[in-house]
């Protein structure tokens, strides 16, 4: 199969025997995979800092026949997220972000929507720090991407029109 190349945002990453890492990526054209980067702990070039959680890498990757593991050729860092890796706020909302998409998107479904949104607030989370207000605007959008986002036009018994609260 040939080698596809694209953005994604790393969702985790963990060794697996004594050099190679298995990486799960959120793949733009893609949507959720896993991947084995072949001696990516040893390699001082194809994959320096590229697997830390919540970065933007350009990624080359392949599905060989008969595998269900991805293999990564080669990653390159597009846009670092480094307060996700030592402010503990930020660190904790970045992986509840992370579970909720592992949650809600199974393996390969593709959402380029789903992509740009927990790009975007990964990267809010890294430059304005751990706001809550942050998170649970991505909660709504992520929702709604999934098709179960709440009704707030309406009630949903009486189907009567919310109320105005400018009033």
């Amino acid at each position: 199969m040939r080698s596809r190349e694209s953005y994604a945002v790393v969702l985790g990453a963990r060794d697996m025997g004594e050099s190679d890492l298995l990486v799960e990526l959120l793949v733009r054209d893609a949507g959720r995979i896993v991947g084995v980067a072949k001696a990516a702990k040893k390699s001082k070039r194809r994959f320096v800092n590229t697997f830390d959680l919540g970065h933007v890498i350009r990624v080359k990757y392949y599905l060989p026949r008969g595998r269900e593991l991805f293999l990564i050729e080669d990653a390159t860092l597009v846009d670092p997220h480094g307060r996700l890796t030592y402010d503990l706020r930020s660190m904790a909302y970045a992986a509840f972000v992370i579970e909720l998409i592992r949650e809600l998107f199974p393996e390969a479904q593709r959402s380029t929507d789903l992509f740009e949104a927990a790009a975007k607030v990964l990267a809010l989370l890294d430059e304005r720090g751990g706001r809550e207000d942050l998170l649970w605007l991505f909660v709504l959008r992520i929702l709604k991407i999934s098709g179960i986002a709440p009704l707030f036009s309406a009630c949903v018994r009486c189907q009567s029109p919310a109320a105005d609260t400018a009033e």
